[in-house]
């Protein structure tokens, strides 16, 4: 449940993304190239079907004869990538330079290692450099907006200050810069997760030391799921530590349940069956009372997402006076997920309660998620309810995920081909059916680490397979929805090879298109730190400190992707640009 995101987002309300509009553009020059498709021992590979698509005009294919030779038109005059797919092979594909005109592509067939490994690469610059360059970024910024800025600014810039120096950010919530007790006790809880990893003991402190009741027991509650299963007394002493804090919860009527109803459900998760049960038939009858609308309904609905694991019928009652339509959705899609993995029957049902289908999409991918180690059939016709195709590869994708993890490999490894063919027939993007802000390229480049996970074979054609998504390069150039989807997959892409999503990047920053929300610099954060100093000391000043402007925008976005580190770093980006689910986060997802 993502409390902490949830009363961030009263203060600083960021509107939900939709698809971009295209603008005019005229399209890039294209040239032939010729070459051969060969398999691993380097003979002829004929009748393979070569194409091209992201940086052309236009999609366009050949096929190799029987010598493996192809010619293919159209192709961009500037650096670009070749695709292959043939029956019994692994899809391939390799980058082609500018000028080059004679290419080799190596095919694999199936059953055999892949032509050339494709991994998640060592991080690329030390995390010193990464935070330094992330504080030369912040730093004049922030002091200006602590000065003169508004509320919205200060938290932009406090939750980014809050990883890079949590010690800094909690001296700031002593002075003046931060008023609301609210949002000084939230800061002050990522200043405590901040410190989990390196100064376990110095996060407890600065939890117990927070005033505001739902801050501190939001820093217990994260100190408690950092602490390994094996340590499960500890877990427990911070679970009853949380509890005291939460009983002191008032404001906003009903956030006290929700805390309670979040310790419950940890006690479950842990076994302690008859603990959970008891206080959350502890908490029942005061939440029985709260009213249908504003904050008491969205409590009321957070704490049927707990009390569904014991009493369904109860849970459901609970919802079925919520007045806000969307809320509704949101708390039985919620309740879908925590059942989709303990009763895929019920699951079902409560997701066919889902009205909106935007709404209903996005839980599709989380059910599936879980219920596919338990019943694949099932949660096979789940994804196919999914009224968006790329929503629906993305479900069968997080299927496969599933399980991988229940190590159930050779199911994992058809749900991911399955996954990845319907996502080869998806719409492209801006044609959604439910105006989703997906595209195809970056999600099937968040499948790559999926890939990886069922089995480092897979890893090469998922990734060259997620290139070969993007949409052609015009009419409509660097304004148009496809400069979007080239930054997202070529941040997501980052962590396999620096030099493809370079190309991605490089090419559309140059042609004069950001992206929203500081996405082009976000991207060359994680590609080269010290790229994405150089570009954004190269804007313009803004002519306030609002964090929609286009350098102060991109100063928090490239800093808030550095400040982050390892699957952290990449949790975060996919949810924020490429606005996919992040495995195993219910709710909002907090602090990705």
């Amino acid at each position: 449940m993502g409390v902490a995101s949830l009363l961030l987002a009263i203060l600083v309300q960021v509107p939900p993304a939709g698809p971009a509009d295209a603008g005019g553009r005229g399209g890039p020059a294209t040239r032939p190239i010729a070459g051969r498709i060969v398999d691993a021992k380097g003979m002829p590979v004929g009748g393979a079907t070569v194409f091209q698509s992201g940086d052309a005009p236009a999609r366009t294919e050949a096929s190799s004869d029987a010598k493996g030779r192809f010619r293919l038109e159209g192709v961009a005059a500037a650096d670009t990538f070749v695709f292959a797919r043939a029956k019994g092979f692994r899809f391939a594909g390799r980058g082609v330079k500018e000028g080059e005109g004679e290419v080799t592509i190596t095919m694999a067939r199936e059953g055999e290692p892949p032509a050339a490994r494709v991994a998640t690469l060592a991080p690329g610059a030390a995390a010193d450099r990464e935070a330094a360059a992330a504080r030369r970024l912040i730093d004049g910024y922030a002091a200006k907006v602590f000065k003169g800025g508004d509320t919205g600014a200060k938290v932009q810039v406090l939750q980014v200050l809050a990883r890079l120096d949590p010690m800094r950010t909690l001296e700031l919530t002593e002075g003046e810069a931060v008023s609301e007790p609210y949002l000084k006790g939230m800061v002050r809880m990522l200043a405590s997760t901040a410190l989990l990893e390196s100064s376990p003991e110095d996060a407890l402190t600065v939890a117990e030391a927070i005033d505001e009741p739902s801050g501190k027991v939001l820093a217990l509650l994260k100190a408690a799921d950092a602490t390994p299963a094996a340590e499960k007394t500890k877990r427990l002493e911070l679970l009853d530590r949380a509890i005291v804090g939460a009983k002191a919860a008032r404001e906003p009527t009903g956030i006290r349940d929700i805390l309670l109803g979040q310790v419950a459900e940890r006690w479950l998760d842990m076994g302690l069956a008859e603990k959970g049960r008891a206080l959350l038939r502890e908490i029942q009858p005061d939440v029985e009372r709260l009213p249908d609308a504003a904050f008491g309904g969205y409590a009321k609905g957070a704490f049927a997402e707990e009390l569904c694991q014991i009493d369904l019928d109860a849970a459901l009652r609970l919802t079925k006076g919520l007045t806000d339509p969307s809320e509704l959705d949101r708390h039985h899609g919620n309740i879908a997920h925590e059942l989709a993995g303990k009763d895929p029957e019920a699951a079902e049902r409560v997701l066919g309660m889902v009205k909106s289908p935007y709404q209903h999409d996005q839980y599709v991918v989380r059910v599936v998620h879980r219920m596919a180690s338990v019943d694949l059939p099932r949660a096979r016709r789940v994804a196919a309810t999914a009224v968006d195709a790329v929503i629906r590869g993305y479900a069968l994708g997080m299927g496969a995920l599933g399980l991988a993890v229940a190590k159930k490999t050779d199911d994992a490894i058809a749900l991911l081909r399955e996954a990845m063919d319907v996502l080869d027939t998806a719409g492209e993007y801006g044609r959604s059916p439910t105006r989703s802000p997906c595209d195809r390229a970056s999600t099937c480049a968040a499948l790559v680490s999926v890939a990886e996970r069922i089995h480092p074979d897979l890893v090469p054609e998922t990734f060259w397979r997620a290139l070969s998504l993007r949409s052609p390069g015009g009419p409509g150039g660097a304004d148009g929805p496809d400069a979007f989807c080239d930054y997202r997959a070529g941040l997501l892409l980052t962590r396999f090879d620096r030099g493809v999503a370079r190309t991605l990047v490089e090419r559309r920053l140059r042609a004069g298109t950001v992206g929203e929300r500081g996405l082009a610099y976000a991207a060359a954060a994680v590609i080269d730190p010290a790229w994405a100093v150089q570009l954004v000391e190269g804007l313009a000043e803004d002519a306030d400190l609002r964090p929609q402007g286009e350098k102060n925008s991109a100063r928090l976005a490239a800093a808030a992707a550095l400040s982050r580190r390892g699957e952290a770093r990449w949790t975060y980006l996919q949810s924020r640009y490429a606005y996919l689910w992040v495995a195993d986060t219910e709710d909002i997802a907090t602090d990705l």
